[in-house]
């Protein structure tokens, strides 16, 4: 099975799987299942929260966390999907699945990585797979668990996945573009949006200088 074969799966089996607010007990089955077979250090520093912890083993005093909220919206799912929801009245319409799909596939990465590059990464990385965040909560409880200070984390990554309505340079791209938009907010802020068109990616940045921004080609997930 290819990386975007194991992708594609993660998401549609948690699409089929959605759950609500702080009861998620299929979605964190699932997601133990797939970090059970990895290196790495399970934790659930609070209530239906699950923590994976990398150790890079070069004796890293510091972690990049990279977090994925879990829950999903009280929707009836009317997509006629072959992977549409089974649980009925609730449904993956914000997009979750495809972001514990993005962090489960990048801990299988970090994975490898560290088994058959040693030393190739520098930091230590943890996971956390947050709940209740359509209800709002979630995060707080995560924050006032203590998990970040315990694994020395200084810099936490956050995404979301989106259809959006095209600006009027792009509305010649197909329909199915998606892009996705990443910020980082602290004392310094940068912004990059990244454009997907079918089978390209484009990076954008207002910081970086035009002649070193690129394109390269990435196959979509779906």
């Amino acid at each position: 099975m290819t990386e975007l074969q194991e992708l594609r799966r993660y998401r549609r089996d948690l699409h089929r799987i959605p759950e609500l607010d702080f009861d998620l007990p299929q979605t964190i089955a699932y997601i133990e299942g797939v970090l059970a077979l990895l290196a790495c250090e399970v934790t659930h520093p609070c209530p239906s929260c699950v923590c994976a912890f990398f150790d890079a083993g070069v004796g890293a005093a510091h972690a990049t966390a990279i977090r994925a909220d879990m829950d999903a919206l009280p929707i009836a799912e009317a997509t006629g999907a072959a992977f549409a929801s089974t649980h009925p009245g609730k449904m993956h319409a914000c997009g979750h699945d495809g972001h514990m799909a993005m962090a489960l596939a990048a801990a299988t990465y970090v994975d490898r990585t560290i088994r058959e590059q040693p030393a190739a990464m520098r930091r230590n990385v943890l996971f956390v797979f947050q709940p209740a965040e359509e209800t709002t909560g979630g995060a707080k409880m995560v924050c006032e668990s203590g998990v970040f200070e315990c694994y020395g984390v200084d810099r936490i990554f956050g995404f979301h996945v989106g259809p959006i309505c095209l600006p009027a340079r792009w509305r010649a791209v197909p329909a199915r573009c998606w892009r996705v938009r990443a910020k980082r907010i602290s004392i310094f802020t940068v912004r990059a949006s990244i454009l997907l068109r079918l089978m390209t990616c484009r990076l954008r940045s207002r910081t970086m200088p035009r002649w070193r921004q690129r394109s390269f080609w990435l196959p979509s997930a779906g």
